[in-house]
C-alpha cells in the first residue's frame, strides 16, 4: 500500500511513480529532476516519473520529444536536455498523452498554464487537466490514495472554490 494513515498520521508511504501533467517551463524541469533524483520513499527502486501532455496540434509533439529524450522547452533550462535524456535512458521518465498513465500513481502534479481571457484568469487548461486526473483516480488501484500538488498559477481563493467544488459536485471524496 502506497499510502496508510494510522491514529490520523502517516504509517506507511512509497512513491514509486509520479505523474507530472504539463510539461512547459514549470513542469518538466520538475519532471526530470524528479526522475534525476531516483527518489526511493519507502522502495529500494527508484520512482519512475510519468509527463502527461495532452494530444493538441500546438502542444502534442511534447510526448515524442520527452520519449526520444529531449526536453520540450529548448534552453530555458541549463543542462535540461541532458538530465532528460538520462533518465528516459535510465527508465526513469516518459511521457504519454493518456490520463490513464496516472491511475497508478503515488504523486500527481498539476503543472497546467493559466491563460487570461480578459482580465479573468482562463482555467480551461487546469479544469481539462483535473478532468483528465480526476477520470483516473476514481479507477486506481485499491489502497492507492495519491498526493495531488498544483504548481499552477491560480487566483487565491481558486482552491476553496473551484478545485474544491469542482471535485465535491463530481467525484466522490477519495477515501484516507
Amino acid at each position: 500500500m502506497p499510502l496508510a494513515f494510522a491514529n490520523d498520521r502517516v504509517a506507511v508511504w512509497q512513491v514509486r511513480k509520479i505523474a507530472v501533467v504539463g510539461p512547459g517551463i514549470v513542469g518538466m524541469p520538475m519532471a526530470a529532476l524528479l526522475a534525476h533524483a531516483r527518489i526511493r520513499e519507502g522502495s529500494d527502486s527508484p520512482a519512475t516519473v510519468t509527463v502527461i501532455q495532452r494530444n493538441s496540434a500546438t502542444s502534442g509533439w511534447k510526448v515524442e520529444a520527452i520519449n526520444a529524450g529531449r526536453s520540450p522547452i529548448g534552453g530555458v533550462e541549463p543542462d535540461l536536455d541532458r538530465i532528460v535524456a538520462e533518465a528516459v535512458q535510465a527508465g526513469l521518465l516518459g511521457a504519454s498523452h493518456d490520463y490513464a498513465a496516472a491511475r497508478d500513481a503515488d504523486v500527481v502534479l498539476i503543472c497546467t498554464q493559466t491563460d487570461k481571457r480578459g482580465l479573468a484568469p482562463d482555467y480551461d487548461p487546469l479544469f481539462e487537466a483535473l478532468e483528465g486526473i480526476a477520470r483516473e483516480l476514481v479507477q486506481r488501484p485499491a489502497g492507492n490514495v495519491p498526493l495531488v500538488i498544483f504548481e499552477s498559477t491560480l487566483a487565491p481563493s481558486t482552491m476553496v472554490t473551484l478545485v474544491r467544488e469542482f471535485f465535491a459536485a463530481t467525484h466522490e471524496p477519495l477515501p484516507v
